[in-house]
């Protein structure tokens, strides 16, 4: 595979939920850019590959081509990633497991990068304090540490237990969708599996079914959606399964998506008992994220106010470091200079009484009499004495 091919891929993978429905469409590349912008919580590790001008410019391509509109020209362009053959023969989990890749490296971030964005590191899950990343040239080791980046509450996540209760019983009632469906328009099929009542199948058969038989369903079994296949709906829809099985943690922006998917698969099936119970789930999903969203965002206009609050006291005490550091060198200064000073006036006193006459320390020894040491007060003691002596004689006429 090539660079270029490797790109468009990993764009494909990962940019696919921002670029669904209206935004399938989109051809400008201002637009592109600013949705781009606006979702970027949903393809966070692709900028750790590529910067935003380049995805922007990839996916403008891929929009060109209608490969986000249109899985059939996504799937010819992509073709690893769209295995059919392999869907009607086996779980469609393997036909999906490429496809969860982007899922993967997005919402799988360990605590040591992402809230390291940053601490923020900024893991997804990774919300901790920001983190300075030392560095170990010898040249910039007396620096002081950069300015902290502060942590990202985003993406937001439910409770893994509230996330897997609620897709759960979304899935139960896409069963039970399918199962009043194969029971209007494939009794044949139900028959031959002894399918006798909802449990009886699950949601993943189910769309291996439907996916084997919508095209010898008649027209008016089933409602078409604007810009949107049946294979596209049954693919979507198998989402909810997969996150519920493999247990993955979704953020609430999957969350609104799979169940607005979910809306749509009993809307194509016709089922308006079904439509109104998912429509209900999904009103009270929404108000709760909602209020999750504007909880959050709160608490990050208050972290990013108390850090800068904190980050001007840090200042304040790295100036008053730096001065009590300065005082206290200056000061020390000054004290070495007295002593000095003291001393030069001793010296200098001494070597005026030295050429005045005064003996030589040795010479005092042995006029003493003794080995015992001569003492500071001998000396300054001659010292005196010659001093008066001299005043004396220059005072005599």
């Amino acid at each position: 595979m090539t660079k270029a091919q490797a790109s468009r891929k990993s764009v494909y993978l990962h940019c696919s939920r921002v670029f669904t429905g209206p935004n399938a469409r989109v051809r400008k590349t201002k637009k592109v850019r600013k949705l781009l912008e606006k979702n970027q919580h949903s393809f966070g590790a692709l900028t750790n590959k590529y910067d935003l001008g380049t995805i922007c410019n990839v996916a403008k391509e891929l929009l060109d081509a209608g490969i986000f509109e249109s899985s059939s020209k996504a799937e010819t362009q992509f073709p690893d990633l769209f295995r059919s053959s392999h869907w009607e023969e086996s779980e469609p989990s393997d036909f999906d497991a490429t496809r969860s890749e982007a899922d993967a490296m997005e919402e799988i971030v360990p605590s040591e990068e992402k809230n390291i964005r940053p601490s923020h590191v900024t893991n997804p899950k990774i919300s901790s304090c920001a983190l300075y990343a030392p560095s170990t040239d010898s040249r910039t080791m007396s620096l002081p540490p950069a300015t902290p980046i502060s942590p990202s509450l985003h993406p937001l996540y439910l409770p893994y237990r509230t996330q897997h209760r609620l897709f759960t019983m979304v899935q139960d009632i896409l069963e039970e969708c399918c199962f009043n469906f194969g029971c209007l328009w494939l009794p044949e099929v139900l028959k031959a599996r002894s399918c006798e009542c909802v449990e009886s199948i699950e949601l993943t058969r189910w769309i291996r079914i439907l996916f084997r038989h919508y095209k010898d369903l008649p027209p008016l079994a089933t409602t078409e959606i604007p810009g949107v296949t049946f294979r596209e709906v049954l693919f979507r829809t198998h989402q909810i399964r997969h996150t519920a099985v493999h247990r993955r943690l979704a953020s609430v922006s999957e969350i609104e998506k799979m169940i607005e998917n979910a809306v749509s698969l009993t809307i194509v099936l016709k089922d308006a008992l079904q439509t109104r119970k998912i429509e209900t789930i999904q009103r009270e999903v929404e108000v709760k994220i909602e209020e999750l969203r504007r909880v959050q965002s709160e608490l990050e206009v208050r972290m990013s106010a108390e850090l800068a609050m904190i980050a001007q006291r840090r200042k304040l005490l790295d100036e008053f470091e730096k001065k009590a550091i300065d005082l206290t060198l200056s000061e020390g200064n000054q004290n070495r200079l007295r002593v000095g000073s003291g001393l030069d006036g001793f010296l200098i006193k001494g070597q005026k009484c030295t050429e005045s006459g005064v003996q030589h320390p040795e010479k005092m020894r042995h006029a003493k009499g003794d080995d015992a040491p001569l003492k500071l007060e001998d000396l300054e003691g001659t010292i005196s004495s010659t001093a008066g002596r001299t005043t004396t004689e220059q005072d005599t006429p």
